[in-house]
């Protein structure tokens, strides 16, 4: 039978032993050759390299060093230096006793010889090592012995000779010096290492470029700034807080008119050259007697109280004309008087400080007794402030400079508003805003409670808001209260909801007056009240103010013309009946019933007497307003306009008040031209004298086609066109910045904002942006996707008012589909006349609506009636659904038209 071969084991058929008629397939054809082939393979003189030889005699196991090399199991070694020399020849490293190679494991694959080459070794890298000895070597009982091949292969070549690897197979050669040189290892070791370093410096920079990366903050500060930005990015507005301050001298510390201005030994002008609110201020000439003072006094009925244990500081903005003149005192209320240094280069905020044992009349007085007669002082801009403890003890450590910046003078009751960030650019058509003009942001004294406006996931401007302001006109459901000598209380029944003492309310009168806030029963004129329960606002009239005289009750329509800037007297008592006739000044019930409107809506100068009792609200009337905290705030959008791009480098950037955003502009044509804000046209007159006008709009477009002139204006500048650019059938509004910012809203003391870092974010940023933009744009196009589906808004509810169940089918809530306004709900717990929510601006409807609705009052159905007025106000004004006894529900379902 087949056998096989001893050294490559080939199988081969045996001869005389098998059947000469066996086939193979190529192997049985070759079978004659085996033997051949076999003897040729047995005759080889090389075998694999080893790792390393030995040089002494070894146990032949275990990982052992031989020859400097730690030997692990699996290399190969040249075991030639044993003392048994029948031990030598080629081993397998293991952990236990080594074993021959299997190249070289029988007596037949040593017979022709044997030749190994060495790799490793302090003494034996690169040799290369023969089998000797005569005949056939038998595994066992022959001594095997080896010599070696020539000396080691040299590690470098010598010039014209052919360049010899070393026994770890490396090839040697000199540092280069010639640029056509062969590199080294260490050569190109150093170059790699070079460029990576390179690379390095230059991709990490891309990485971080690339990564994700948290927004820079920054906080922008009143005033101009500078910010340095790494590359061109988006200024970003995170958080605006609210703040309030309320000036207890109210309008009348713009000093514009001064005759409640009275000096001792100082002469009172006014002057319209220096000043710093209003169109003027005051002029103090120093007469030559000893006291030389200029004050208002807190007994004239002009100021609120100050209250006992509060923290006040009073200011006003003084300048000398004398240069000899260089130091003032102040005295506010009872408190001691405070030096100050002035200038006669601008005006400076002097200050002083006081806090009342007990609550009294309240102030300001400027001490010149230190200056000499016919020097002269400017005044204008005075105001006291109620501050917290904190603000008070930090007072003495700020500069004029920083009461100035952190107490600006306000002519009443004033919020954040009418805010702008500017970029300055190197020319200023070139700068950039942003605009807020209607936040309003409102807070607590130690704002601990603020509104707060914010960006939304849309980019859209938001504020949740906890203080609300309404203008008290006479369109409100004023009624009765009181009569007592020499004042008159009336009433708004379930305006607000809130709890005394413990929450924000500050009512400001016509004139600008603060009045006194009084929690029991009225005692003066000028007060008001909001009664817990039934959040009903209490108001006390004088008469002198009101022209109701002691035994008269006026009636509610009358108390409206009131409240819309109309004063009644008796017309019938003269002749040439005027009010300010003693005879005339108060109307008793007799004689013949009149009214005259302020000729600018606070002073007492008259125009437009009528005998008909007046529904509208008089020219140029400044209505009372109302500030108050909401028991739960509202969330609700907010306008802003423009954006600011911040540019590699450095940006000066500005924060700052007084913006008014696309204003109806009233076009005249004058002298040729078609004129806007001209000083000799009150009808053309912006609602505030300009300081800056930024943009004009033609039909909501950005208009150019116009020249500014800063002569003859109300204000500092005013648009003109041509009358061949002048569309008179467009519509045009103005941004512009005005003089009057006292009027507009106060500056807030810190904006959050930020900007990305590297372009992932700001590839980022922009991807996030032009989402918005778009949906933003689904949204404001023509017929856009709100007005086709509108999202219901679920407004915050006043007055008890609740959902008859907690399903959102029963809850009040309301949409704006086009120009119509949709209300629904099912409603419980309230009375008649008790605001359900109150409407946005936007929802408002035009006039008032009333309209039927379906009610359940004690388990029977029936008819109430649902008003919406043009305040805002949705009410039930018949057979709302108090809850007292039984079933009770109102249904609020409506459709009316917003024009």
């Amino acid at each position: 039978m087949p056998v096989f071969t001893p050294i490559l084991n080939l199988l081969k058929k045996v001869a005389g032993v098998d059947p000469p008629t066996d086939t193979f397939n190529i192997q049985t054809m070759m079978n004659d050759n085996w033997d051949k082939v076999d003897q040729a393979i047995g005759l080889k003189n090389g075998n694999a390299d080893v790792r390393v030889a030995t040089t002494g005699d070894l146990a032949l196991s275990g990982e052992i060093t031989v020859d400097g090399v730690v030997l692990k199991a699996g290399d190969r070694v040249l075991v030639k230096a044993q003392t048994d020399k029948k031990l030598n020849g080629i081993y397998i490293v293991s952990a236990a006793a080594w074993k021959r190679s299997p190249d070289a494991d029988a007596s037949e694959k040593l017979a022709a010889g044997l030749s190994v080459f060495v790799r490793e070794g302090s003494a034996g890298a690169g040799t290369a090592w023969r089998l000797t000895g005569a005949g056939k070597p038998v595994l066992g009982t022959s001594d095997l012995s080896f010599t070696q091949l020539g000396s080691p292969l040299a590690a470098t070549a010598t010039p014209g000779t052919v360049a010899l690897r070393d026994g770890a197979g490396r090839l040697k050669a000199a540092a280069p010096s010639a640029s056509d040189d062969v590199a080294r290892k260490d050569t190109v070791d150093s170059a790699v290492s070079s460029l990576q370093a390179s690379l390095n410096a230059a991709v990490t920079p891309l990485q971080a470029d690339l990564a994700n990366a948290a927004p820079v903050n920054l906080s922008l500060v009143p005033g101009t700034q500078t910010i340095t930005v790494p590359r061109d990015n988006l200024l970003n507005v995170t958080s605006i807080r609210g703040r309030t301050l309320v000036n207890l001298i109210g309008r009348v510390g713009n000093m514009d008119f001064i005759s409640n201005w009275p000096g001792s030994n100082v002469t009172v002008t006014s002057d319209t050259t220096n000043f710093t609110t209003g169109t003027s201020g005051a002029k103090l000439t120093i007469g030559s007697g000893t006291t030389k003072t200029f004050y208002l006094r807190g007994d004239t009925g002009l100021l609120a109280k100050a209250k006992a244990g509060r923290y006040y500081i009073g200011i006003m903005d003084i300048k000398s004309g004398t240069s000899a003149l260089t130091s003032i005192k102040i005295n506010v209320g009872s408190g001691a008087a405070s030096n100050n240094t002035i200038t006669t280069s601008k005006f400076t905020a002097v200050w002083g400080k006081y806090t009342p044992a007990t609550d009294e009349n309240c102030g300001i007085q400027i001490d010149a007794s230190s200056a000499s007669s016919g020097q002269i002082l400017y005044a204008d801009s005075a105001r006291i402030y109620e501050v917290t403890l904190t603000e008070y003890t930090a007072l003495n450590s700020m500069t004029a400079d920083q009461i100035a910046a952190k107490y600006p003078y306000v002519d009443d009751v004033k919020n954040v508003n009418g805010i702008y960030i500017r970029r300055a650019a190197a020319q200023a058509a070139d700068d950039q805003y942003q605009f807020f003009p209607d936040a309003n942001l409102a807070s607590n004294l130690d704002g601990s409670i603020f509104d707060e406006l914010y960006t939304d996931s849309l980019g859209q401007a938001r504020v949740k808001r906890w203080f609300k302001t309404i203008d008290l006109t006479g369109d409100l459901a004023w009624q009765f209260s009181g009569n007592y000598t020499g004042f008159k209380e009336v009433r708004l029944d379930g305006l607000i909801q809130a709890i005394p003492n413990t929450f924000v309310a500050s009512a400001i009168k016509n004139n600008g007056k603060i009045l006194d806030r009084i929690e029991s029963t009225k005692t003066a004129m000028d007060q008001f009240g909001i009664h817990s329960t039934a959040g009903t606002l209490f108001l006390t009239i004088a008469s002198s103010d009101s022209g109701w005289g002691d035994n008269y009750t006026p009636t509610a329509e009358e108390i409206n013309a009131y409240f819309n800037g109309w004063v009644m007297f008796n017309g019938g008592a003269t002749t040439n009946s005027t009010p300010d006739n003693p005879a005339n000044n108060l109307y008793n019930g007799s004689g013949q019933k009149a009214w005259v409107r302020r000729f600018d809506g606070v002073s007492r100068g008259w125009l437009d007497g009528t005998t008909s009792l007046p529904v509208l609200q008089a020219t140029s009337f400044s209505p009372y307003r109302l500030l108050y905290q909401l028991t739960n705030s509202i969330d609700e959008p907010a306008r802003s306009e423009g954006a600011v791009n911040l540019y590699e480098g450095i940006n000066t950037i500005e924060v700052g008040t007084g913006v008014v955003v696309k204003e109806k502009a009233n076009f005249e044509l004058i002298g040729g031209y078609w004129q806007a804000n001209e000083g000799a046209y009150p009808s053309t007159y912006f609602k505030y004298r300009s300081y800056v006008i930024l943009d004009v709009f033609k039909s909501r477009k950005r208009e150019r086609n116009y020249i500014l002139w800063s002569n003859g204006s109300y204000g500092n500048v005013r648009p003109q066109y041509a009358q061949s650019h002048y569309d008179n059938s467009a519509v045009y509004e103005v941004t512009y910045l005005t003089l009057d910012t006292c009027q507009i809203g106060i500056i807030p003391a810190l904006i959050s904002a930020q900007y990305v870092p590297n372009s992932r974010e700001i590839i980022d940023s922009l991807v996030k942006i032009t989402g918005q933009l778009t949906n933003r744009l689904a949204v404001l196009e023509n017929n856009s996707a709100t007005d086709k589906a509108p999202q219901w808004i679920y407004p915050t509810l006043l007055n008890s008012w609740r959902p008859y169940e907690n399903k959102d089918r029963y809850k009040p809530s309301y949409k704006k589909v086009g120009n119509t306004l949709e209300i629904k709900g099912v409603i419980c717990g309230g009375i008649n006349f008790a605001p359900i929510f109150i409407l946005p601006r936007e929802y408002r409807p035009a006039s008032t609506y009333h309209g039927p609705i379906v009610s359940v009052i004690n388990a029977t159905y029936g008819l109430s009636n649902l008003c919406v007025d043009v305040d805002g106000r949705v009410f039930v004004s018949i057979s709302a659904a108090s809850n007292v006894t039984g079933e009770n529900y109102n249904y609020i379902n409506a459709i009316l038209p917003l024009d």
